[in-house]
């Protein structure tokens, strides 16, 4: 299988080109995606978008806003494998946050059924130790590169594990 990886850079210009085309500073960015993403305590900031430039790692949570604010999904920005499109598309508006609870039980569901381990699973998939796959049952936040090469393991979309979150 090969690595699903997904392309920060890429983000990063097609976050600053559509910046760019409508005169608006990295600032003014955030505030939109804030509120065109549903503010409510979820604000990402102007730092953590241009963070984007250097790729390495950022929670998936953050990369579903921007990527939402875009108009586009994960799948837009993986590279060396496709994965399917989301099932759904999500309002800009609403506020979203990855269920790591929920992909984790879809990801033992078919570890169990191909009768795989954690460690065989993990020698499988890039970027995952067994304690790290075993402890995604506890929630909290992934990489989107952990869920992007999860999510071409599984043969899902990344956005197929997102939820609605309730305004605070």
């Amino acid at each position: 299988m090969s690595e699903a990886k997904f392309d920060l850079w890429a983000l990063h210009r097609a976050l600053d080109q559509r910046r760019r085309i409508h005169g608006m500073s990295w600032q003014q960015v955030a505030d939109e995606m804030a509120g065109s993403v549903g503010g409510h305590g979820h604000r990402i900031s102007a730092t953590t978008i241009t963070r984007t430039a250097l790729g390495g790692t950022m929670e998936a949570d953050g990369v579903l806003a921007m990527v939402t604010w875009l108009g586009l999904s994960c799948n837009d920005f993986v590279r060396d494998v496709r994965i399917p499109p989301p099932s759904r598309r999500w309002d800009s508006r609403s506020v979203r946050r990855f269920d790591a609870r929920a992909f984790f039980s879809a990801v033992e569901e078919k570890r169990a059924a191909n009768g795989k381990t954690w460690a065989q699973l993990s020698s499988e998939i890039h970027g995952f130790t067994p304690g790290m796959l075993t402890r995604l049952s506890k929630g909290g936040r992934m990489s989107i590169q952990q869920v992007v090469a999860l999510s071409a393991w599984l043969g899902v979309a990344p956005e197929d594990f997102a939820f609605p979150r309730s305004p605070a």
